[in-house]
């Protein structure tokens, strides 16, 4: 019964709930209770109340202990930056992921794959996915996105790429670090990097070469230059 209604609770918890249950629901004898009157008198407390604070605050350090110890244990991935631009007329990018915290003698294996966002795969950069190796000793690592150029004017657009699937490949170690209650590594934020592709095709900034001109009313036709910076090569 105690199992149904908490199912939550670990064995431990369990047996001392079904004792807890026990002593507060047994026959209680005359001793029980002559004792139970001289601690209160005393003023060392009542029995049951005592048993249930005592459960309540080991159940307590044992949540802070759970919580606590995976700090020192877990490696975090994540993307960092998060964010990159670049030029259409790059080639390339280059993202980089690290692993931050926990036992880096491991070998890491995390997944990554392009999405498209206001940029399209196969018409502003190459779709690409594939997996991720941090070696023993290795925090972070690159891996480059294919940019594809073209003479279209266009705003500039983004896509992203999302990191997925981490594993840890460990070599021999003794069976009960294998079941310990927490993992060794886990996907951090942020694991959605944000690629924005500046476009390189506009037309340009026109300008005369000079304000004011002066000329001869006599000069017949006059030549004026016009200038254009940046746009297009």
């Amino acid at each position: 019964d105690l199992k149904q209604k908490h199912p939550e609770k670990d064995l431990d918890q369990l047996v001392e709930m079904a004792n807890y249950y026990a002593l507060s629901h047994q026959q209680k004898s005359r001793a029980f209770y002559r004792i139970q009157a001289t601690r209160m008198m005393t003023g060392a407390g009542n029995i049951l109340k005592k048993h249930a604070a005592e459960q309540a605050k080991r159940s307590t350090s044992l949540h802070e202990v759970q919580l606590e110890e995976p700090e020192d244990f877990i490696s975090k991935v994540y993307f960092d930056p998060c964010s990159y631009q670049c030029l259409e007329n790059c080639g390339a990018v280059l993202l980089t992921v690290v692993r931050k915290g926990g036992d880096v003698s491991k070998t890491v294996y995390v997944d990554y794959k392009t999405e498209d966002g206001s940029a399209n795969a196969g018409a502003d950069y190459e779709f690409t996915e594939g997996t991720i190796v941090l070696k023993s000793g290795e925090t972070q690592k690159e891996f480059s996105i294919g940019i594809i150029d073209d003479d279209i004017f266009e705003e500039d657009e983004h896509f992203f790429v999302r990191l997925s699937n981490l594993r840890v490949v460990e070599a021999s170690e003794p069976p009960e670090l294998n079941n310990l209650p927490y993992p060794k590594a886990i996907l951090a934020s942020p694991c959605v990097a944000t690629v924005t592709i500046l476009d390189d095709d506009h037309a340009g900034i026109f300008t005369f070469e000079c304000d004011v001109i002066h000329v001869s009313e006599s000069i017949g036709i006059m030549e004026v230059k016009v200038l254009r910076t940046s746009g297009a090569r």
